[in-house]
């Protein structure tokens, strides 16, 4: 359904359409339809969050590099001053570690017997907590040795240090080294159905040793690995825009159900209504739009919306 049917809908309930069998003209609703273009995003937000969710679905694939208990490393170590604490490793392409500041960490090549300086990564005084560091690391001769050498005049704590034999398309890219590994959520993620995996049999199965933080991302035990991960959830609506181009305003869709675009009309005009202090009307009209929310076909919540009753003013 396009905005301009939903601000028809508005305005004919609202007595507000025509005059003597006329539309009225633009001029004369002005301020009601740029309130409305106000309450028509809360109202999609209403429904997607109770009677008319959004479903979508999202892949994982849990398949780690290097995914052997004797590499882990996430046992936090200290650093201690005029004490290098060095890992080496033939070949290495790049690298990842989680350390707080103020930290000097340097990646080094053994060049003819030397260890030559690739890269010095500083960290200040400002990081506090253990935080992730990832680089690529371009040798002179894939033969040598690299060394993640833990250096530098302060005390600090590190962890979750490796050295990988492969290298990445970007330092983003570079794999992580946590014993729970943390992907992000989708941009749009508003709220958890379930997840499912699948792992050596051939169907999802649903599944519960998922963390979800508070970072939007969640953790997964990677040793729990291979293991395709389907994340089910209720998404967010795509707002509307308004540019103040009439024609391309008007032609926006609603992002929402189908049955629920039936009833949006009545959630705009209610609120309409009560910010022109006719709190009544407005009152009567979100009470036949909770009535008709908590019908949808997708309510399955046993949701029950707070109807009025009885309104003194």
């Amino acid at each position: 359904m396009q905005w301009i049917e939903v601000k028809n809908q508005m305005r004919a309930l609202m007595d507000e359409l025509s005059s003597r069998g006329a539309i009225l003209a633009g001029i004369k609703v002005a301020d009601i339809v740029l309130k409305a273009r106000y309450f028509v995003n809360p109202v999609l937000y209403d429904l997607a969050t109770t009677t008319a969710k959004l479903a979508k679905t999202q892949n994982y694939t849990l398949n780690p590099l290097m995914n052997m208990l004797s590499q882990d490393t996430s046992t936090i170590k200290k650093h201690l001053p005029g004490i290098d604490v060095a890992y080496e490793l033939v070949g290495a392409k790049s690298c990842f570690f989680e350390c707080s500041g103020p930290a000097t960490v340097t990646i080094d090549e053994k060049i003819n017997g030397v260890w030559t300086n690739l890269q010095t990564i500083t960290i200040p005084s400002t990081v506090t907590t253990l935080t992730e560091y990832k680089r690529l690391i371009s040798a002179s001769s894939p033969t040598n040795s690299i060394r993640l050498n833990f250096t530098g005049p302060y005390a600090y704590d590190y962890r979750n240090y490796i050295l990988y034999p492969y290298t990445f398309p970007t330092e983003a890219d570079v794999q992580q080294h946590r014993p729970a590994f943390e992907f992000d959520l989708p941009s749009d993620f508003l709220k958890l159905n379930q997840w499912l995996a699948k792992s050596e049999s051939r169907q999802y199965k649903p599944y519960s040793n998922i963390t979800m933080l508070p970072t939007k991302k969640f953790a997964i035990n990677r040793y729990e690995a291979p293991l395709e991960l389907q994340l089910v959830y209720w998404r967010k609506p795509t707002l509307l825009t308004f540019t103040g181009v009439e024609a391309d305003d008007d032609a926006q869709v609603l992002d929402c159900t189908e049955d629920a675009a039936q009833i949006v009309f009545l959630g705009v005009a209610s609120r309409c209504l009560i910010s022109e202090k006719d709190e009544t009307a407005g009152m009567v009209i979100r009470n036949d739009y909770e009535a008709a929310k908590a019908g949808l076909p997708g309510n399955d919540t046993g949701y029950s919306g707070n109807l009025v009753t009885n309104v003194e003013w």
